[in-house]
């Protein structure tokens, strides 16, 4: 899982390219739509290619071993998107480009995808086949297995009722028709399926390799097999993962690089030098160091499907049940002043929950639903105050302690709130300074009063952002029940008809912000540092951080 917030884990998302009254989607059309890079070298006019086609890049950590079904280790998921493959890619934006499927046809329901599958190999020369996935999926499944991403799979018949060991695997239906044609049925419709398997949880897997290797499958180049792009050639401990174009993948022709190396740098200003010095090609850079490098060509700033929003648990804190107090301490931010002071710009203050680059029906969700409140109002947060506390009988508010990592950025971000609920409403409220680890681990199990938390999305829609607010939904931190908004989203996920579907979803966050249950801060733009001469990486807004495929190096300086 990546992070999202400093040192806050993001539940993984997968994007989808907006779907049209087609029924039969070619992946070919796809990739027209959303570009893989192919004959990258004959669009550019310029400087010509380096001979060497060696990239060097940035890993944060030494990387958890390379098991698809298991890993939620962000590094380890960034490699798999580069020596592995699903049935489709995530491509620029939320774009879909082909991957293992080379067509996908789906019911007019959209409760059955039967994928395609192109010629493909492993490297170490097998037949790619349609079990390989239905292994992969059903391992995944295993409540075995005690896998994170095994509710991706939920839509799927007969998924969840194995998962949680109330069936039988022969009831999940996804099927291999044959090596090349594999067919999964959902229980609902469910047109975002494609885009999952973008998802490096459901890549195929061979049974024979993790049979071969048990517990160390992934854990080095000789205890795995690869079907991506690259393959890795080596790797040294807590120092670096070098990558080596694999020559036995489908699309080898329109791979350009013939290494990478990622060297493992923990430390920020350590990575910046190094990319000063050369001894970086691209790495990820953040806060205030993004003033040095304004008005230079090596950013590259990306919108993510993401949102951070203040989580309140009334569990804990008993005055978090009423609502005139959650709204006094939200309409008391000045959101603006927040992503200016603690992002340097590299984010959007949120005022909704859903983020600007989720598709609506004809423009973006967030356009068509627009703001749904207004912030940085101290007079009326005050009086929300007031009222909130009449209601519950109080003078004042019981002592307010806030949860945060004991990061740099996480503390100032802290402060910053603290300073706005003391300045504006007179709160005082005492920081709760931990490591991120007991952080997350307080944040799961409630053991906390208000917090930020991060969502990213499974799938590019809005559903994926709106349904986590359900009221049996697994991931409700701050348990909120509405059975309006609950029917509201149920019509939703059952609807075939577009349009009404757009309709309940728009009025299930209106009803959100009326009560509040969590306050939207901002949505996040990550930002790399990449230098003019590294061409055509591809940076999803959603899913993994970044797509090697087409990428190329020219003649360096």
């Amino acid at each position: 899982m990546r992070n999202l917030w400093p040192n806050l884990w993001r539940w993984w998302s997968i994007g989808v390219h907006r779907w049209r009254k087609r029924w039969l989607v070619t992946l070919a059309g796809l990739a027209a739509i959303g570009g893989t890079g192919a004959g990258l070298w004959s669009w550019h006019l310029g400087t010509p290619p380096d001979p060497d086609q060696k990239l060097v890049m940035w890993l944060g950590d030494e990387p958890a071993p390379l098991d698809p079904g298991s890993t939620g280790d962000q590094w380890a998921m960034d490699l798999l998107g580069a020596v592995e493959e699903g049935l489709m890619r995530q491509g620029k934006g939320a774009t879909l480009d082909p991957g293992l499927a080379e067509r996908v046809e789906v019911s007019p329901d959209h409760t059955r995808f039967v994928f395609h599958l192109r010629p493909a190999a492993w490297s170490d020369g097998v037949p790619l086949r349609a079990e390989d996935f239905r292994y992969a999926w059903l391992r995944v499944l295993d409540p075995a297995t005690h896998s994170p991403w095994a509710r991706l799979l939920y839509p799927v018949q007969g998924a969840k009722a194995y998962a949680e060991g109330k069936g039988p695997a022969g009831q999940v239906a996804v099927k291999a028709l044959g090596d090349r044609i594999l067919e999964v049925k959902t229980t609902r419709p469910t047109p975002y399926f494609p885009s999952l398997t973008a998802e490096p949880a459901l890549y195929p897997v061979r049974k024979d390799v993790v049979e071969k290797y048990g517990k160390e499958f992934g854990t080095g180049p000789g205890k795995m097999v690869f079907i991506g792009p690259f393959r890795i050639s080596s790797w040294e401990r807590d120092r670096q993962v070098t990558l080596a174009k694999n020559p036995t993948y489908w699309d080898a022709r329109h791979v350009h690089l013939t290494s990478v190396t990622f060297k493992i740098v923990k430390e920020l200003g350590q990575r910046i030098s190094l990319y000063e010095t050369g001894g970086l090609d691209q790495t990820g850079v953040a806060g205030s160091w993004l003033d040095q490098w304004k008005g230079k060509p090596d950013p590259v700033a990306v919108p993510e499907d993401s949102v951070f929003f203040l989580v309140f648990n009334p569990e804990r804190y008993p005055s978090f049940a009423n609502k005139n107090i959650r709204l006094a301490l939200s309409y008391a931010l000045d959101r603006r002043d927040y992503v200016r002071r603690l992002w340097s710009g590299a984010a959007e203050p949120a005022y909704g929950l859903v983020p600007p680059s989720i598709p609506g029906r004809t423009k973006s969700f967030r356009q068509e639903n627009g703001d749904l409140f207004v912030d940085n109002r101290p007079d009326a947060a005050r009086a929300l105050l007031r009222n909130g506390l009449q209601e519950l009988h109080l003078n004042a508010l019981p002592p307010l302690t806030f949860l945060s990592d004991n990061s740099a950025p996480s503390v100032a971000a802290a402060k910053w709130l603290q300073d706005q609920w003391k300045t504006k409403l007179g709160i005082d409220v005492r920081i709760d300074e931990v490591p991120a680890a007991e952080r997350l681990h307080r944040q799961r199990t409630g053991d906390y009063q208000v917090a930020v938390a991060g969502w990213g999305a499974d799938y590019n829609d809005a559903s994926a952002f709106l349904k986590l607010w359900v009221s049996d939904f697994p991931d409700n931190l701050v348990h909120y029940h509405n059975p309006d908004y609950d029917r509201l989203i149920a019509a939703a996920e059952a609807s075939t008809d577009p349009a009404g579907r757009a309709g309940e979803l728009e009025q299930a966050e209106r009803i959100l912000f009326q009560d509040m249950p969590v306050a939207p801060l901002f949505f996040r733009e990550r930002v790399w540092l990449q230098k003019p001469f590294v061409k055509h990486i591809v940076y999803p807004s959603v899913g993994l951080d970044w797509d090697l495929k087409g990428a190329y190096v020219e003649k360096r300086p």
